[in-house]
């Protein structure tokens, strides 16, 4: 695997992981990440504020849908070496096979946690948070709607628990400023998207970017995610979409002349 070393622009920062499955004949790969975690991160939660230390990369992990394969596989790793985390969960789907539509097949064989075992998660480990009801594309809904799906996922969550629910992850990382209006008023402190931007540490902004990791990464890939190096993608990403429009309007105007 080589020495690996933090990247600079990585400190003073929070690096913030996201995961959707863990399956069984993935705990390996995923014990293997965070043990390259242990090894060159600090690893805190979510909701975070504080100094970083100098000398890692200072990193949150979080689980989107709280499927029973994380609880299964990987929490006892999580617990073995004292990592937190959260976990987002949609409200009206526990203890169901996810209706949704998904990037990974695969994970169409998984299953929500059920109310009993979200109930019993050690809440020194995990923090819970809510992921709407039915995980819809809030912005695809009427305000009403996604009012609905934010404010009953939270107060549904909370009942469960037996404490406040005070972050919560987008659906597929879809929101716009009517959105996250919604979650001011019901008081979360703070939305996680999908977009792979670090957080300034000791930032009380609402939102906060995550990077997506599968437990396939291989140790380098991961180690690039973990220490930020991914958080160039979205600017790469807009800059391709400018000199695509350009071209575009370039060749529109070659076009008309010809």
């Amino acid at each position: 695997m080589g020495v690996f070393r933090g990247s600079a622009q990585a400190r003073g920062k929070l690096i913030i992981l996201y995961y959707h499955s863990v399956p069984a004949d993935k705990r390996v790969n995923f014990a293997r990440q965070m043990g390259i975690l242990a090894r060159h991160g600090h690893v805190v939660p979510a909701d975070w504020r504080g100094e970083s230390d100098p000398s890692c990369v200072t990193v949150a992990i979080t689980f989107d849908d709280a499927f029973t394969s994380v609880i299964d596989n990987a929490l006892p790793e999580l617990a073995e070496r004292g990592f937190p985390c959260t976990i987002f969960v949609p409200s009206g789907m526990l203890g169901r096979s996810p209706d949704w539509p998904m990037e990974d097949s695969a994970d169409h064989a998984e299953v929500v946690v059920d109310s009993t075992r979200l109930k019993e998660l050690p809440g020194a480990l995990v923090a819970i948070g809510a992921h709407t009801v039915n995980h819809p594309h809030l912005t695809r809904i009427a305000p009403e709607l996604a009012q609905a799906e934010i404010g009953a996922s939270r107060a549904e969550i909370a009942r469960i628990i037996g404490r406040p629910v005070t972050m919560l992850a987008f659906p597929y990382g879809d929101y716009n400023a009517s959105v996250v209006n919604i979650c001011q008023q019901e008081g979360f402190r703070h939305v996680f998207t999908i977009v792979p931007e670090p957080v300034d540490l000791g930032d009380c902004t609402l939102i906060r970017g995550r990077i997506s990791i599968n437990p396939d990464d291989g140790d380098l890939e991961f180690f690039l995610k973990m220490s930020g190096a991914y958080a160039w993608m979205p600017l790469v990403s807009a800059l391709k979409r400018r000199m695509r429009s350009v071209i575009d309007a370039v060749l529109n105007i070659i076009g008309r002349a010809g």
